[in-house]
């Protein structure tokens, strides 16, 4: 069984930045089977007072009811550690209480519940100074194997030279389900999504996880055990090698979803790219005088091949000086690039501010100067970038946590707009 992102929240905040919405692994978090039996397990923790903890449970799917006995886990974290868990059965209208829970200061609280082998689960929430009460309702769903409800809002790739002879692409899919049920693989042993991968790939890396583990080994490159929770967006990071030995090579492969619209990116200097669909969109810099030249692709459907050709631009160039890159490399480049990016695509014509240059600002100064009219996806996009650069260190944590925040308010304002 797999939790949603809320249940596992706590255990991942504070490790791996994500953008608002987007679900994070879960394999931190117990299964409440694991915990039925147990009475509760306070730590050591000094005990400031006892909460009431309740919760309503409901299917969020149309026209779905709640199984029978559906049991609900409660759990307790102090600093990032399991400090209390019990669990109970919801009533007929899906209902739960938990009574003289033990409280701590800044304890997390987050419930969970199993059905049909996924894990769902509230938000987690610490009870506000002198309250007693804390309310903690969340919903679950009925299941699915059909991916017609699954879009892939932004494709990212990246490729660079890993030594002389070795070309290493990382990939980004920004996933969204737009239905009301979890897709889950046929069995709880088979994935829920599937990638290809071009001929000829090796050392395949991911963001989250290993073969073996969340992920499984396919014929054709691999697959991801994780559910796709509805109305939740995620992201699959993964980055593999190619052979390349001569002065250019072509990738391609099938995409497993529809893709609204791919952004790739070579660095400057080092490999040009070319294709018949891509659209190229010049050389952006990073705030650490890193250039990156980017290019578009527009929609791609479920099982078109993303295909690019890249080019040697002269021999002896590596951005990793000829070591060893990693998945962690690529991905800080992506970020950097992105926040370039966007930051060029919110800028319209007429929109600078008096004296303001038009020269793409660096990741140390955006994205809360950039001008308001931006789309839903583009501020997606620089919120992932941003997390990005926060994860590998390269802005500080006042300065990330400020952005993220002025972003996350421009997004929610920019998805009003769009539902007016």
């Amino acid at each position: 069984a797999t939790a949603t992102p809320e249940a596992t929240e706590v255990a991942e905040e504070t490790a791996t930045p994500q953008a608002e919405g987007t679900p994070v692994a879960a394999e931190a978090t117990a299964s409440p089977t694991e915990t039925a039996s147990e009475a509760p397990t306070p730590t050591a923790t000094s005990v400031h007072g006892v909460l009431t903890i309740t919760g309503q449970v409901t299917n969020g799917t149309a026209g779905a009811s709640l199984p029978p006995d559906l049991q609900v886990t409660l759990y307790g974290y102090d600093d990032m550690q399991e400090a209390y868990s019990d669990t109970t059965t919801v009533d007929a209208d899906g209902k739960f209480v938990f009574h003289d829970v033990p409280n701590a200061p800044n304890r997390i609280f987050f419930a969970t519940a199993e059905y049909q082998n996924v894990i769902y689960g509230s938000r987690s929430a610490s009870a506000p100074p002198g309250e007693t009460t804390l309310d903690l309702p969340f919903s679950i769903y009925e299941t699915t194997t059909d991916h017609s409800a699954l879009q892939v809002d932004r494709l990212h790739v990246f490729a660079s030279l890993n030594g002389e002879q070795v070309l290493e692409v990382v990939e980004i899919y920004v996933i969204t389900n737009t239905g009301d049920k979890t897709v889950v693989g046929e069995t709880p042993d088979d994935p829920a999504l599937t990638f290809d991968l071009p001929a000829g790939a090796m050392n395949l890396q991911f963001q989250d996880g290993v073969i073996g583990g969340r992920y499984v080994q396919t014929p054709q490159g691999f697959g991801d055990l994780m559910p796709v929770y509805p109305q939740h967006t995620t992201q699959e990071v993964f980055a593999y090698d190619l052979a390349f030995e001569g002065k250019r090579l072509t990738v391609s492969h099938p995409v497993p979803l529809p893709v609204a619209a791919a952004v790739l990116m070579v660095p400057e200097g080092e490999l040009t790219m070319s294709g018949d669909r891509l659209v190229d969109s010049g050389v952006q810099s990073d705030s650490q005088g890193s250039a990156y030249h980017v290019y578009n692709m527009d929609a791609l459907k479920a099982g078109e091949d993303l295909a690019f050709t890249v080019e040697r631009v002269s021999s002896g160039l590596s951005l990793t000086s000829n070591s060893k890159t990693s998945l962690a490399i690529g991905l800080m480049a992506i970020g950097a690039a992105l926040i370039a990016v966007a930051v060029v695509l919110t800028k319209r014509p007429g929109m600078l501010e008096e004296g303001e240059d038009e020269a793409p600002e660096t990741a140390e100064s955006e994205p809360e100067e950039a001008p308001e009219a931006e789309d839903p996806e583009t501020l997606m996009d620089a919120i992932l970038a941003l997390d990005d650069l926060y994860r590998e260190g390269k802005i500080s944590e006042e300065a990330y946590q400020e952005r993220r925040a002025a972003l996350k308010a421009r997004l929610k304002r920019a998805l009003e707009k769009t539902q007016s």
